[in-house]
């Protein structure tokens, strides 16, 4: 986490203006529900600087909006494959989405 931390701090250091912000929707598939999937995914997006939304979808999966820097992006993208330690992911499927208006990331 550290290193997850300490890299964040140097990708967004003085970005406050940029306005290279983008957003994916992915919704992931497997054991995700009930194993604090949503709330770890808000505190690996808040150190990426990632704004957006994680919820529980009927089907049990998780659907993520997430909205920032294409790096940042990128790190969460790869993180949603593994999720937390109680999580088993199958599968993860990413598109491009409308950036979102939202400065925070929230569990719905």
């Amino acid at each position: 986490m550290r290193t997850l931390k300490v890299f964040s701090e140097r990708l967004f250091d003085g970005c406050a203006e940029c306005e290279m912000k983008t957003a994916i929707r992915c919704v992931v598939k497997g054991r995700v529900q009930g194993v604090y999937f949503r709330q770890s995914t808000r505190e690996q997006a808040q150190q990426l600087g990632i704004s957006g939304w994680a919820k529980n979808l009927p089907d049990g999966t998780v659907e993520v909006l997430a909205c920032g820097a294409p790096e940042a992006l990128q790190i969460l993208r790869n993180w949603l494959h593994n999720g937390p330690a109680m999580a088993q992911v199958v599968d993860v499927h990413c598109q491009p989405a409308a950036p979102s208006d939202s400065n925070d990331f929230r569990v719905l």
